[in-house]
């Protein structure tokens, strides 16, 4: 899956794992060339992302220009599917990092990160929902499990009064978003992905 290995890429960049990032690179551009999609990946944009693999805010920059290429190519010529499938691809990687790293070292900021997905989600499955093919149909329904997850958490909305500095012509707000998720969710929605991960990585290797 493109979008696995594409998140892969940006991902081990962070970490300066050079090795490991230009592995993912090699993954990516076989994988792009299978899918008919190698201008998005030319020499030139390979060339950029082996010397910049150790700068990570290069790294985003690049991986994100190669996306939007090879989505603008896929949906020019009919082939928005396989777009839909890149996004869910790359959405479904980071998630399984988000969910180990919170594992790892669980913080608020990452908790509320996995949590604020909700909206994310429905929209993935309304974008896979009108095929008809049999694996993305069983995709769909694996995301629609773990949407019945996400179903339980709530967002609670304080409003706070903004500050407008009118010297400035600034305007501050002030109000903050409370999302309330338990342990036991979080670790459901672990589980899920891990599940629908491995059916994905699984099945590109058989």
């Amino acid at each position: 899956n493109l979008g696995i290995y594409g998140a892969d890429l940006g991902y081990v960049s962070l970490y300066n794992q050079t090795q490991d990032a230009l592995g993912y690179l090699a993954s990516v551009k076989q994988l792009a060339d299978k899918l008919g999609i190698s201008a998005a990946f030319d020499a030139s944009t390979m060339e950029r992302i082996k010397n910049n693999v150790t700068n990570k805010d290069s790294m985003m920059v690049l991986v994100g220009i190669a996306y939007r290429g090879s989505d603008a190519y896929l949906k020019n010529n009919q082939r928005s599917n396989v777009s839909s499938l890149i996004l869910t691809g790359g959405w479904i990687e980071s998630m399984h990092f988000s969910v180990t790293a919170y594992k790892t070292k669980p913080t608020e900021g990452v908790r509320f990160r996995i949590a604020e997905q909700k909206q994310a989600l429905g929209s993935l499955i309304k974008i896979l929902g009108s095929s008809t093919e049999s694996e993305v149909v069983a995709l769909t329904t694996q995301l629609t499990d773990l949407s019945k997850i996400y179903d339980g958490i709530q967002f609670k909305y304080n409003f706070i009064e903004p500050v407008t500095d009118t010297a400035k012509k600034l305007t501050y707000i002030n109000s903050t978003t409370e999302v309330i998720v338990s342990d036991e969710q979080i670790a459901q929605i672990t589980e899920k992905i891990k599940e629908i991960r491995n059916k994905i990585v699984n099945t590109s290797q058989s």
